[in-house]
Formats: structure tokens, sequence, C-alpha cells
């Protein structure tokens, strides 16, 4: 057990000094993470083509490409898509995972331009343009990581 939570500690410290979000993503793929998604003002997808593939590869199924200012949101837990959606619409979806109840939002450009990923009532969406990524180790039993990468500005991360 003792070696479980030293490899899982090692493996959040290195996602989170991680700056490149190409690279980030594949830090992603941990079957014991669950990874929580929402979107505000701009997805990247346009500017940013290989965003889709790199999204899909963690089990991902939307194409982001065509819709910049859509609202997105989605949840993996390990290696299982829980929930995903995009829409011109406002967003907002609630659920149970893990113990722990999880609120997302993601509101796109012309329907309020907000996002927020919660958990246990509590605030973790980093409050930027981009997509906002928050993870939650099911091992350690806390949140380890909330990034937005701002993929209008490039693809800069910025974490709370």
């Amino acid at each position: 057990e003792d070696w479980k939570v030293y490899q899982q500690d090692k493996a959040s410290y290195f996602m989170v000094q991680e700056t490149n979000w190409a690279e980030y993503v594949k830090k992603l793929k941990n079957p014991h993470y669950t990874i929580f998604f929402a979107a505000k003002d701009n997805l990247g997808g346009g500017s940013h083509p290989e965003l889709t593939e790199l999204l899909h590869e963690l089990g991902l199924t939307s194409d982001l490409k065509e819709k910049a200012h859509w609202g997105y949101m989605a949840i993996i837990d390990g290696d299982t898509l829980l929930y995903e959606q995009l829409s011109e619409d406002a967003l907002d979806y609630e659920c149970d995972i893990n113990g722990n109840h999880v609120k997302l939002v993601s509101e796109s450009y012309t329907q309020g331009n907000r996002a927020s990923i919660q958990i246990n009532y509590k605030e973790y969406f980093v409050n930027r343009r981009g997509i906002g990524i928050v993870v939650y180790d099911k091992i350690l039993g806390d949140v380890v990581d909330c990034v937005t990468f701002d993929f209008h500005g490039g693809g800069t991360p910025y974490r709370s």
C-alpha cells in the first residue's frame, strides 16, 4: 500500500510540474485518476486540432475542432468515460462518484461564459478562459491538480 501511495504521489508531482498541454494530457492516462473537464469561452480545437486526438486517446469522443465557443464538460473515471457533453446551450450536471458529490457547469461564450467544477461543494475550476481540468486521485483520496489551459493564448496553463 505504501508503494502505491508513493507511486501516485510521484506521478501527481510530475503532472503538476508539466506546462506543455500535450504532455500534460498524456500524463492523465492513469487508472487511479478521476478526471473532470469543463470549458469556458474557448475550447481551442480550431487552433489546436491535435487536441481532439489526444483527448480521444484518453477516451473522450467529442470533436472540438469546429466548436470554439461551445460549452463542454466530461468525466473520466480510470479508463471509463462516465459523462461527456458538448453544446451551444448552457450545461449543468451533478452526480456522485467515488463517494464525492460532483457538479459541473459549462456555459458557452453566448450563454454566460462561465464554468465550474465542484467536488463536495468546493470550487476547483481555475477561472480562466479555456479547458479546465481537475484531477482526483482515488488512491490518495484527494484532488491532485487543478489547471486551465488557455488554447486561445497558445495553450498557457493556469493553476490555482
